[in-house]
């Protein structure tokens, strides 16, 4: 509000993406419907009826900002998992199974692929271990076609079928594979046939029933149904990996498959909002891209962790998938792939370590029995729960209020929200017409040419470009059909180096979208500081990302490569082709046809394709009206989307209106017409799955939504009688629209929309307002200098220290040792410590000092008697890390008696090398403090750098409080501090996310288990009410593993109580004990104790 009023004062501008203006008016519709107080609500308000009532919004690129898929959601109510729980994604497991290893469906792949329906390369694996999954891809895979059906059935015929292999003879599915063959019959049918009425449906269903009651069937029944007859596998298979879709596997921000914008550029808010869609994406990315070396080692620490008899089965499991028919042959198959794979042949050789992991990774990251271990364990169970309601804001509520906008693009004219229009000035109406002037006017240098791209792998497609037979050279690769993919901008700057000597340098955008220019030294250089430019003897790669407002000089005679694939637009095009600013004007361009786009045109070109045979090449009028077709066929695959958002968007029009016009009491109720409901069922699968005429099917779905959406507001049955006649008549007029455009055509359309994508705002949290203390600055006295004097030092055999048990025989007094003291209560309070809080302070485990160290100076009082003579403890610099078999002791040691250890270590090197190498191995470490850095000097006298537990150790004693991010985990366990960091460190492999632990984190100290600063106070009993409920804000209690995470839970706590992993509260009071001299006072020990 204070910007607002601001900018309105000053007449000033107020920059906003579209992102946050959606999430401005979410947030607004959460306070309405969510338990916040109306003070918070009336604030948000007011923003709109006071602050925006008179904003004119002004978007550049405005079509983009009003794209349909660029719809933003909020969830509502508590997170639940997907019903049919596992196996909506063991179906999909059992399919990619039956593509991979079915005899009978890979004799269908092939003939497919020779008829060029299906493209199957091999895998780019430089070791192929037999369990990778072959690159699979449908090409002209239509939903009516025969082909389709030949395949389908194939498939269905495995699923329902109790296979041969091990694996198969684990999974059961559900029962689906263990029922007559008379039910098997009438299963397949329901499973394939999408044009089955509902009443035919249920009575399949009911008819199961006799066999198998258990629910677990009909769920893996709906789950194939929605593979199959819902068309959600074809379409999957459809699409281009990490072009179309993939895993961001740069910021992780989702573990599932995500829309990719443009080659390996993964879209930064969206998701699939198709359950089962995103399940089968994101199990065909990760069959492609293999796993990382991180995600391995997740399921290798899964591994360990189980039971003897279970890890032997799963390992078995891994093997078997890796079989190939020469290793079947045998009786012993985990044998005979261990043997050719040369890993481990059973659960017992493995070692579980670093080494064992690096090894078996290479072999194993493919396997597609281990990635769906992966995807079970850890990614499926945690990024596919589902909420019963959303509150969703689309291209319709941005538009609501006073928009203007900018543009070049008109082709999606049609399907911007009611109420924007799109004008064209008289001096820019021939912008579009230029370009594609500039392509085919002989006057322009046109027409331009076209070129069929034959090859498949990127590189030699890259090689093929740059030497093209009868064209000028290229110097500029406009990648709009994304040839490339695979490679990353420098690799292709790097390739097209090693193939064309005639350029200095190449051009391309980072991942930053910076400009770079690689030279032939390798080295990269911003552009702007480069003395080479792209009008120079330079080559330019610009990705399909930056095919689109990217503006870059060339010389005035390049010649410019254009890529085109199967869906290029013609809008595409244009943008790509204009890349080169003067086109026409002594610039030229060369289009690229790959070879599915060329068998397409071939196609409407009357000339069928025939298996040998060359085609001609395709004329630049055929690719011009070729690519104006494709964007006919986006627009009208659009218009769904259009209606259904237009729907919703109808019922909350009284809520919009009635904010603009101030915040009343009906706020709230009205709040409930924006609650969408949110929770996909299998239910939804059993009803006829066919295509209908969109002109019949649009307006049904539109007019659907108001009564979805009001059935689940809590309306009165008047109240629902009211909004729903307010609705239609938005609606109606919606539909007349695209009545009056003639988009309602006859072409068929799904009864469920699998392309819809969805903006999620993933795991939103509700601002905590969190009680801040103010501390009053404490008054600090001038010290007061007393009377001491120092004590002479006493002296031992140091040699002692590099022999084996030199703490056990100090303890045990033998002579020449010197004496150590465990750091307790007594032995402080003995040294003229008399504090009370330290009287019960328990042993601190392995921390022991000697006598010089406790011993420094004696503090003469006049006032007090002999008794009463203090010492006082000097701080750390120094101490000795002794290393057993079993644990490791740290003694702190004076100076004095540091630099005599460290000159016996040196002259032991000197005389007897072999006693000192016998030294180092059972390694004596003098670790010291110097100028804040810690480091560790070995008894050859060579420094080193501790480990992060020392060094945080020998941190804390000194006084320091710089604790990088590897050392302040190992810090918080030292001191029993329980820190979110902690607990993330020991249940990432569990599954918990980062904000997760927090809130747990949050949650314990709300309950008062942990203090302010995170010291655990007491271990409450693991039935305890409040635990529980503290713990089920990480997981649901309906979880089947919540017990024994709950135990897991129960005993870390109990652990960084006891002492087991650190001192508990005995460092803290020492702490304290040094704090109350001058030399500490201020200390940022204070700061991290938060004491």
């Amino acid at each position: 509000m204070d910007q607002l009023r601001e900018c309105r004062k000053m007449g000033g501008i107020l920059l906003m993406t579209e992102e946050s203006t959606r999430s401005l008016q979410l947030k607004l519709r959460e306070c309405c419907l969510g338990r916040t107080s109306t003070k918070l609500a009336s604030g948000f308000a007011r923003v709109f009826n006071e602050g925006l009532h008179s904003v004119v919004d002004f978007f550049d690129e405005v079509d983009e900002a009003l794209r349909l898929q660029n719809e933003q959601i909020y969830t509502l109510g508590a997170r639940q998992a997907l019903d049919g729980g596992d196996l909506r994604w063991k179906v999909p497991f059992a399919i990619f199974r039956l593509l991979k290893n079915d005899g009978e469906v890979k004799k269908k792949l092939l003939d497919l692929s020779s008829r060029n329906l299906v493209e199957m390369t091999e895998n780019s694996c430089e070791e192929l271990t037999g369990a990778e999954f072959p690159r699979l891809r449908f090409v002209e895979m239509h939903r009516n076609e025969d082909a389709w059906a030949e395949l389908s059935q194939c498939l269905c015929e495995g699923l329902l079928s109790e296979g041969l292999s091990f694996t198969e003879r684990q999974e059961k599915l559900g029962g689906i594979r263990n029922l007559p063959l008379k039910a098997r019959d009438r299963l397949r049918s329901f499973i394939l046939d999408p044009s089955l009425s509902d009443e035919e449906l249920e009575a399949i269903l009911e008819s199961l029933k006799e066999y198998d009651s258990n629910p677990s069937l009909a769920d893996a029944a709906l789950t194939a149904r929605g593979l199959f007859a819902g068309d959600i596998l074809r379409s999957a298979l459809h699409k281009r990996h990490r072009v179309e879709f993939g895993v961001d596997r740069t910021t992780w921000r989702c573990e599932m498959a995500i829309p990719f914008r443009f080659k390996d550029a993964p879209s930064e808010r969206t998701e699939f909002g198709h359950p089962d869609l995103a399940i089968t994406l994101t199990l065909r990315a990760y069959v492609e891209d293999g796993l990382t070396k991180a995600s391995f080692a997740r399921v290798v620490q899964w591994l360990k962790d189980l039971p003897l008899a279970h890890k032997a089965r799963q390992y078995r499991l891994w093997l078997h998938a890796a079989a190939s028919p020469d290793d079947l042959r045998t009786e012993a198959v985990e044998k005979a792939v261990a043997k050719r794979l040369k890993i481990p042949r059973s659960v017992e050789g493995l070692t579980f370590d670093d080494d064992m992991i690096n090894s078996l990774w290479p072999k194993l990251c493919k396997n597609l029995q281990v990635i769906e271990t992966l995807l079970e364990q850890f990614v499926f169970p945690k990024e596919t729960r589902q909420f019963p309601f959303k509150v969703s804001a689309s291209a319709w509520d941005l538009a609501f209020g006073r928009l203007r906008g900018f543009s070049g693009t008109a082709d999606n004219r049609q399907l911007l929200p009611l109420g924007v229009q799109q004008y064209e000035d008289e001096w820019l109406k021939h912008t579009d017409g230029r370009a594609l002037r500039s392509l085919c006017d002989p006057e322009m240098g046109g027409p331009s040419a076209v070129r069929q791209v034959e090859e498949k792998e990127p590189l030699k497609i890259l090689e093929e470009i740059l030497s093209p037979a009868d064209t000028p050279e290229v110097s500029v690769l406009i990648d709009c059909g994304a040839f490339l993919t695979g490679m990353s901008n420098r690799q292709v700057a790097q390739a097209v180096l090693g193939l064309c000597a005639r350029f200095r340098a190449a051009i391309y955008f980072d991942d930053d979208n910076q400009v770079l220019v690689l030279d032939r030294n390798g080295k990269d250089t911003p552009l702007a500081k480069s003395p080479l430019q792209p009008a120079h003897e330079c080559f330019t790669y610009l990705d399909d990302k930056h095919t689109r407002g990217t503006d870059l000089r060339f010389a005035p005679a390049a010649v410019g490569a254009v890529t085109i694939c199967k869906k290029t637009t013609k809008d595409r095009l244009v943008q790509s082709c204009m890349r080169m600013r003067s086109l026409g004007l002594g610039q030229k361009v060369i289009l690229f046809v790959d070879t599915e786009a060329g068998r397409q045109l071939a196609v409407e070109a009357g000339q069928p394709g025939q298996q040998g045979v060359p085609r001609s090449v395709p004329s630049l009028g055929l690719v011009l009206a070729y690519v104006t077709a494709r964007t006919a066929e986006e627009l009208k695959s659009a218009i769904v989307h259009w209606a259904l958002q237009g729907a919703a968007f109808a019922v909350r029009v009284p809520f919009l209106r009635h904010v603009s016009s101030g915040f009343g009491a009906e706020c709230r109720t009205l709040a409930k017409l924006c609650r969408e409901p949110e929770e996909f069922q299998l239910a939804s699968y059993c009803q006829s799955l066919a295509a209908r005429p969109s002109a019949e099917e649009i307006p049904r779905r539109a007019k659907e939504s108001p009564q979805r959406i009001l059935n689940s507001a809590d309306l009165s049955e008047q109240e629902v009688r009211q909004w729903e006649e307010s609705a239609n008549i938005i609606i109606e007029d919606q539909l007349s629209y695209l009545h009056r455009q003639q988009l309602l055509c006859s072409e068929d359309v799904l009864a469920t929309s699998m392309d819809e994508e969805q903006e999620r705002e993933r795991e939103q949290e509700k601002e905590r307002e969190r009680e801040v203390e103010i501390e009053m600055e404490a008054e600090v006295c001038p010290p007061v200098l007393q009377a001491h004097k120092r004590l002479l030092e006493k002296q031992w055999e140091w040699s002692r220290a590099l022999q084996p048990g030199f703490v056990a025989s100090c303890l045990g007094g033998i002579l020449g040792c010197p004496r150590l003291f465990p750091i307790t209560a007594d032995e402080l309070e003995r040294r003229g410590t008399p504090l009370p809080q330290l009287r019960d302070l328990r042993q601190m485990p392995h921390v022991f000092a000697t006598d010089n160290f406790l011993s420094s100076v004696e503090v003469v009082d006049a006032d007090c008697g002999p008794l009463e003579r203090a010492h006082a403890v000097r701080p750390v610099d120094v101490y000795a890390l002794l290393e057993a078999c079993t644990n490791q002791s740290v003694i702190l040691l004076s100076g004095w008696e540091a630099g005599h250890v460290l000159r016996e270590t040196r002259c032991l090197s000197k005389q007897a090398p072999q006693r000192a190498a016998q030294a180092e191995d059972f390694p004596t470490q003098l670790c010291h403090v110097n100028g804040g850095k810690s480091m560790c000097v070995c008894p050859r006298g060579y420094p080193k750098l501790p480990g992060a537990h020392h060094r945080a150790v020998l941190k804390l004693f000194h006084g320091c409080c710089d604790y990088p991010r590897s050392e302040s985990p190992e810090l918080a366990k030292f001191l029993g501090l329980l820190e979110p960091s902690c607990i993330y460190s020991a249940a990432g492999h569990h599954g918990w996310t980062e904000r997760q632990c927090r809130r747990l984190w949050d949650a314990l100290r709300d309950m008062k288990v942990l203090g302010r600063n995170g010291f655990v106070k007491y271990v409450p009993n693991i039935e305890d009410s409040k635990l529980r409920e503290a713990v089920g804000t990480v997981l649901e209690q309906s979880e089947i593993d919540y017990a024994s995470k709950m135990i897991w839970f129960h005993k870390l706590l109990a652990e960084i109580s006891s002492g087991h992993k650190n001192p508990a509260g005995v460092v803290p009071e020492f702490i304290r004990f040094r704090l109350q001299g001058h030399l500490f006072q201020g200390s940022s020990l204070e700061e991290l104790l938060d004491l």
